[in-house]
Order: structure tokens, then sequence, then C-alpha cells
């Protein structure tokens, strides 16, 4: 009974060391496959995450490129568009300058012109005024001498309207200058009045006239 009893007892340990073998080379095999599955799921998650990371240094790379292009295409545009601006106020600056020499030319030369013409009016003055005023004297010896002249043929009546005659031009003068004009040339005091004084015959004179 002993020796069947150790012999049981010995298969039994055999059986339940098999079995323990079995487990745990189960459990080692379990343990391995799971190891490898996650070993492999971070092999893949890390080839994941660096492949993400290139794709962002290549976006990366890529932006910062365009960003150069757009910075540079910003700049030439900018120099252009001063270039232009300058140019468009040099030739504004020049158009001013031009039209301001232009006016101030014109206004000299009509200056210049108002200026002839004021000569040329005080030119004629004097001369009208030295041909066409005659003095007192003149006008009266004129009027003597005339009436002398067409008395002996005519008698009266001729000399009478030869001193109407010239009482009108004298008259006729006088309106048409000016008053300063007139008084630098035959005086001061002399007026339409005093020149129709001067042409104008005494009684004695006619008297003397008519008699003669």
């Amino acid at each position: 009974m002993s020796a069947s009893s150790n012999f049981n007892s010995h298969q039994s340990q055999q059986i339940f060391m098999r079995h323990a073998d079995v487990t745990i080379s189960a459990d080692s095999n379990s343990t391995s496959r799971s190891y490898k599955s996650h070993t492999q799921q971070y092999q893949v998650l890390r080839g994941l995450i660096k492949s993400v990371r290139q794709e962002v240094q290549i976006q990366k790379t890529a932006l910062s490129l365009e960003i150069l292009e757009f910075k540079k295409g910003v700049r030439a545009q900018n120099v252009i568009f001063t270039t232009y601006l300058a140019d468009i106020r040099k030739e504004v600056q020049e158009q001013k300058a031009a039209l301001s020499q232009e006016m101030d030319d014109k206004f000299k030369g009509v200056q210049d012109q108002q200026a002839a013409l004021s000569h040329d009016i005080m030119e004629f003055r004097v001369k009208a005024q030295e041909t066409l005023i005659p003095s007192p004297l003149s006008c009266q010896s004129l009027l003597i001498i005339s009436i002398e002249v067409v008395m002996p043929k005519r008698g009266k009546v001729v000399a009478a309207e030869v001193r109407s005659l010239l009482l009108m031009v004298v008259a006729d003068l006088v309106l048409v200058m000016e008053e300063a004009d007139l008084a630098e040339v035959v005086g001061e005091d002399l007026r339409v009045k005093d020149i129709t004084k001067v042409v104008d015959l005494t009684k004695d004179q006619e008297e003397a006239l008519d008699t003669g």
C-alpha cells in the first residue's frame, strides 16, 4: 500500500508539474505576444508622430518661403509705388513751376504793355497840347489877323463868322482836354470863360472894325 501510494503521489506531482509548465508556458507566450503587439503599436504610433512632425516641418518651411516671397513682392511693389509717386510729385512741381513762370511772364508782359500804352498816351497828350491848344495871345492874334484879312472883302458878316468859328474850335478843345492838362498848358487861372474873354473882341475893337 505504501509503495502504491507513493507512486500515485509521484504521478500526481508529475501531472501537476506538467500542467504548471503548460500554464506558465502559455502565460509566457501570451505575455510575449502582448509585448510584441504593444511594441508594434508603439512603433507604428512613433512612426505616425514622426511623419506628422516631418509634414509639419515641411509645411512650416513652405509657409516660410511663401511669406518671404510675399514680403519680397510687397517690398518690390512699395519701391515701384514710391518711385511712381516721386515721379508724379516731380512732374506736378515742374508743371506748377512752368505755370507760375508763364503767369509771371504774362503778368510782366501786361505790365510792360500797360506802361508802354501809358507812355504813348502821355506823349499823345503832350503832342496834342502842343499842336492843338494855342496860347491866348496866338488865339487873339489869329482872330485879329483873320478879321483884318476878310474885312476888306466881305465886311462885318464874314468877321462875325470867323469869330464864331474860332470860339467853337477853342471851346471844343477845352471840353476835350482835362482840366489839369489844360492848366499845365495855358496856366492855372485859365478856364473856358478866360479863353472866351481872350478871343472876344471889345466894343472899341468892333467899332473900330465897323468904322474901318
